[in-house]
């Protein structure tokens, strides 16, 4: 009950950190990670790109017992950042967890996310929400998306952020060659300024039928299903409800 409150309390709090989250992705993400938990799928979560922790920190409170949150950044070697997508930062993100998510099981690791391979994958197997918000280049996104689909429970969800923006518009490019090397996850929905993939069809038709459940107000009903490459049924959750 107590990990509940923190959650809800950080999602009317979270402007108080750093970082770049709209309020309606910060709910949608919380509403899904309640309901993989009603849907017993188990697992913990990663960001690779904390920045300061914002949507960090949605993931860790979204917590069940038993579970743990791992932060994935190249923190102070900033240099290995080329495409200047954030600026982690060690000090501030540990502040801020003790502060909004004092209950969440965190360990840090300090790695350019390209260069975690078998031995990483084999110790983090397991985990149900991964979000992708590393290097915006074509081939770290790309990696990325293939790290994520390994270390993937089967229901797990990926939420690739900064799709389709004009000036990341290698974020696009990668899940573009990720899908033309032949990558399994399976997009589901925008919500703003990310696009959220699962690992089968099956699981995706579940969580679009929850977020129309939870954001009735938000869902885009004047258009077609959304379209993303192959992918023809993505749901559209809007930034405010559209009259």
């Amino acid at each position: 009950m107590r990990r509940r409150r923190l959650a809800e309390a950080y999602l009317a709090r979270h402007r108080e950190v750093d970082g770049w989250l709209v309020d309606t992705t910060a709910r949608a993400t919380d509403h899904l990670l309640q309901a993989q938990t009603e849907l017993g799928v188990r697992g913990n979560v990663l960001e690779i790109g904390v920045h300061h922790g914002r949507y960090f920190i949605v993931l860790a409170n979204g917590l069940a017992a038993g579970e743990s949150a791992l932060a994935i950044d190249l923190f102070a070697d900033q240099a290995r950042n080329t495409t200047r997508s954030g600026s982690g930062d060690w000090v501030e993100l540990a502040a801020n967890i003790a502060r909004f998510a004092p209950l969440a099981r965190v360990e840090v690791v300090q790695a350019d996310s390209v260069e975690l391979g078998d031995e990483f994958i084999a110790a983090q197997y397991g985990v149900r929400f991964a979000s992708i918000d590393g290097g915006h280049d074509r081939a770290t996104t790309c990696s990325d998306l293939w790290l994520a689909e390994r270390l993937a429970e089967r229901g797990a969800i990926v939420a690739l952020d900064d799709i389709y923006r004009q000036d990341w518009s290698g974020v696009t490019a990668g899940l573009a060659r990720y899908f033309a090397e032949g990558g399994g996850l399976h997009p589901f929905a925008f919500v703003p300024n990310k696009v959220l993939l699962t690992t089968d069809g099956r699981w995706a038709e579940e969580y679009r039928g929850r977020l129309r459940q939870g954001f009735p107000d938000y869902c885009d009903r004047f258009r077609p299903r959304q379209e993303l490459f192959a992918f023809d049924d993505l749901l559209l959750i809007w930034d405010t409800p559209q009259g």
